[in-house]
């Protein structure tokens, strides 16, 4: 059972990245992995996801510069980022949502509603 549809993880944490594949392999999505925010854009444009599930928090630059980058190439400025953080912040989920993020979702998250939400996004 797959959809076609490729996703492209980030997270510097390798527990994270596993589980997550895991819950979207099971769910039909193909999945590509980066641990930081300079592999993720090179990445991006290598692979051409249908979606990035994106850390904030990481080594390399952080998902903030990752998504800028992402949002100011033409090559990657299509693809839907969801933003899925530890971080509790109003602030940083109104400063992702208006650099082009599409989804600011926490840490801890649930599976099924993290599923319902990149359904809607890519189908």
């Amino acid at each position: 059972m797959t959809n076609g549809k490729k996703i492209l993880i980030v997270d510097d944490d390798f527990k994270t990245v596993e589980v997550l594949g895991m819950i979207l392999r099971r769910a039909g999505y193909s999945v590509v992995s980066s641990f930081d925010a300079y592999q993720a854009v090179a990445k991006a444009h290598k692979e051409q996801p249908d979606l990035i599930v994106l850390d904030l928090m990481m080594p390399a630059g952080g998902g903030m510069n990752a998504l800028n980058s992402l949002k100011l190439s033409t090559n990657t400025n299509h693809i839907p980022v969801v933003i899925l953080t530890g971080i509790q912040d109003a602030n940083a989920r109104q400063q992702v949502l208006d650099k082009g993020a599409k989804v600011y979702l926490e840490k801890p998250y649930d599976a099924d509603h993290l599923l319902e939400v990149l359904e809607k996004i890519i189908g």
